[in-house]
């Protein structure tokens, strides 16, 4: 464990959350780049009976967005535990911050698809192409496999910002709940609040599939006779890409690893979880994954049952490959020794950073990514350039050690104007729920300062 006083270990353990979030995220620019610069993405996306390794391999991290639900799973319960522990908040005064960050993050969500997706944003089309988009076209989409339009797509379209804000009021409304049953003066149930958790996560996970085929329907024939408002509580359960069903398993997963590093329980216990969970899910995800012939990038948006279970398989996996993240960073930080966690995370302090701004990078990524390509396009030598994907992929990685740069910046002034500092403030003005994440008076207990 980190040897040092409380405080310093609480907040090293929510800044290795930040690190995991960032090196996620720099994932997420160097393959999203290729999407949206690589004359061959659109292409390899009409597909849907041909699949090959390496678009398999790019769509199933370019939609691991499940990853950061299991990461604020973590954070959330840490924080829960931690708070409620101390007596610095009452579980209801978290479970209403958790309200305020859900309807904060949803309604991000509308303003990134309306304004900024590479999907539906007005402004991403208009930098991208030159013209202004005819609205009721960008926000239909086109499904190739089954050759319909469904209007107002884009609208009701959930992303990895409203499935985030769903488990932001899920993760601690479960934990009130189970806490206020099992956790009583002199009788601390810890076990069966992990089984509460788990066994939630297990639930939301084996209805994935009968609630996503029932609904999917619905949801479409919402749409195609105009009631987009109707649609949307029915797509947060079950439509698109990250729905609840099954997403939201992966914050209850996830919020055991907050608990159990919470409460210091030995790392025994904590990888015998995270292993298990890398080896069960990632076993069962690439079976599925290999049985159907790999993933169909044409069915990425469909809603038949053959793209629902692609889509099913692919999450499994994905959840596999989230414990693989934890426990990586189980090993390299805090079950390191003292010397070597002080040096690992002095050396990802360029992925804390981007995991601080993780909300911001993800909503402004696509409109940096198109106004670096035309500038690209200006330069005569490099003509061509989007037509090697090799190319590109260096592109991306230039572009995330920009915004690294622009972290840095970002950084010396603790990230005022960002998205996250907005949502904090405004958070704990109205729940009364106060945090230190920006704090410049925490700086102090930062172990990525030089020991």
């Amino acid at each position: 464990m980190i040897v040092v006083k409380n405080t310093m270990a609480n907040f090293a353990r929510i800044k290795l959350m930040d690190v995991y979030r960032g090196f996620a995220m720099l994932f997420l620019i160097i393959l999203h780049t290729g999407l949206h610069l690589w004359t061959g993405a659109e292409t390899e996306q009409s597909g849907t009976e041909a699949t090959d390794p390496f678009m398999s391999f790019l769509i199933f991290f370019v939609t691991i967005g499940g990853i950061y639900s299991a990461i604020l799973g973590a954070v959330n319960a840490f924080m829960f535990y931690k708070r409620v522990d101390t007596e610095v908040n009452k579980p209801r005064q978290l479970v209403f911050s958790g309200l305020i960050a859900c309807v904060l993050l949803i309604s991000l969500n509308f303003l990134f698809r309306v304004f900024f997706s590479a999907d539906s944003g007005m402004l991403y089309f208009a930098l991208r192409t030159g013209t202004w988009p005819d609205l009721s076209e960008i926000y239909s989409y086109t499904i190739l496999y089954n050759t319909k339009t469904i209007p107002n797509f884009w609208l009701v379209s959930s992303s990895s910002l409203t499935i985030l804000g769903i488990n932001s009021y899920l993760v601690p409304q479960i934990l009130s709940i189970a806490s206020s049953r099992f956790i009583k003066r002199g009788r601390r149930n810890w076990n069966s609040v992990y089984m509460v958790l788990f066994i939630t996560g297990t639930i939301i996970l084996l209805l994935a599939i009968p609630i996503r085929i029932f609904l999917a329907p619905f949801v479409e024939s919402l749409l195609i006779n105009g009631h987009p408002i109707l649609a949307w509580p029915l797509a947060l359960l079950a439509y698109d890409n990250f729905p609840i069903f099954p997403v939201s398993a992966f914050a209850c997963y996830g919020a055991i690893v907050g608990i159990a590093l919470a409460r210091n329980e030995s790392r025994r216990k904590i990888y015998a979880y995270t292993l298990s969970m890398l080896v069960i899910f990632t076993t069962l995800g690439l079976f599925g994954i290999i049985r159907r012939g790999g993933i169909h990038p044409g069915l990425i948006y469909d809603t038949i049952p053959i793209a629902i279970m692609d889509d099913y398989w692919r999450h499994l996996a994905q959840l596999g490959v989230c414990f693989l993240f934890f426990s990586m960073g189980l090993a390299l930080f805090d079950f390191a020794t003292p010397k070597w966690q002080k040096i690992n995370m002095r050396n990802a302090r360029f992925f804390a950073r981007m995991g601080n701004l993780s909300m911001s990078i993800y909503i402004f990524e696509g409109m940096t990514a198109i106004a670096l390509g035309l500038l690209l396009d200006q330069i005569p030598f490099i003509t061509g350039w989007r037509d090697s994907l090799g190319g590109v992929i260096i592109i991306g990685a230039i572009l995330a050690l920009l915004w690294g740069l622009l972290n840095i910046g970002w950084e010396k002034i603790h990230y005022v104007g960002s998205l996250e500092w907005f949502v904090i403030t405004f958070n704990g003005l109205i729940s009364g729920k106060k945090s230190a994440k920006f704090d410049a008076k925490r700086k102090e207990v930062d172990l990525f300062q030089k020991a």
